[in-house]
């Protein structure tokens, strides 16, 4: 009930990746595996694998993804719609693991948060067969209703995408879905990853 129900980009054998050191927190679920399959020999059992890292006391949801063929138009170039389905997947994700809120869980519960707004920019092209880096922050909270900020980056650093999404906190009802606030413990999630300052996007961004 989101932006779109389809989830998951399979990594296999996706393991704890040199940009994510092992003091970060977050790292999933966890199972062992045989020496050689990655850092201590553990094996994150997702198909994505996710970090949390704090950063000067705002954390930042993470995960590493590769850009597959579903992702791609003809020229191998990643079509601008799937950087959205990339986004949707990766703030599931975060519901699930960090918020509590499932889709499973909102679609029995009759509570959850479809997306109203998003807005993106594209400064550099994905191909094909890469991996990227994306990180998910909360932008702004309000009495029902919360923005994510987004940046992907590829491995060599530079910004393959800046978005942003505003979802809303709703409720079904008899007569269809309305406005509801957002729950506490879910506002007190928001609130740890909220970021300092808005994302900077468009013209003027450095």
């Amino acid at each position: 009930m989101f932006l779109a129900s389809f989830k998951g980009f399979p990594l296999s054998g996706v393991l704890l990746h040199p940009r994510f050191p092992p003091s970060w927190s977050g790292a999933g679920r966890p199972v062992n595996v045989p020496r050689g399959f990655g850092y201590n020999g553990r094996l994150v059992f997702r198909e994505t694998f996710f970090q949390t890292r704090k950063t000067d006391e705002v954390k930042t949801f993470e995960q590493e993804l590769r850009v597959r063929l579903c992702h791609c138009d003809p020229a191998g170039i990643m079509f601008h719609p799937q950087y959205f389905v990339i986004l949707n997947g990766v703030m599931e994700d975060f519901f699930r693991d960090v918020a509590g809120l499932s889709f499973e869980k909102s679609i029995r519960s009759g509570h959850g948060f479809p997306i109203v707004s998003v807005a993106g920019e594209f400064p550099n092209p994905t191909f094909m067969g890469e991996m990227v880096h994306v990180a998910m922050t909360v932008e702004s909270i309000g009495e029902s209703s919360v923005t994510f900020a987004f940046e992907m980056t590829g491995a060599d650093g530079s910004v393959r995408m800046l978005g942003r999404e505003v979802a809303v906190s709703v409720r079904k009802t008899r007569e269809g879905i309305e406005s509801t606030p957002i729950p506490d413990d879910i506002r007190a999630v928001f609130e740890v990853y909220k970021r300092n300052e808005p994302l900077q996007m468009g013209p003027g961004r450095k």
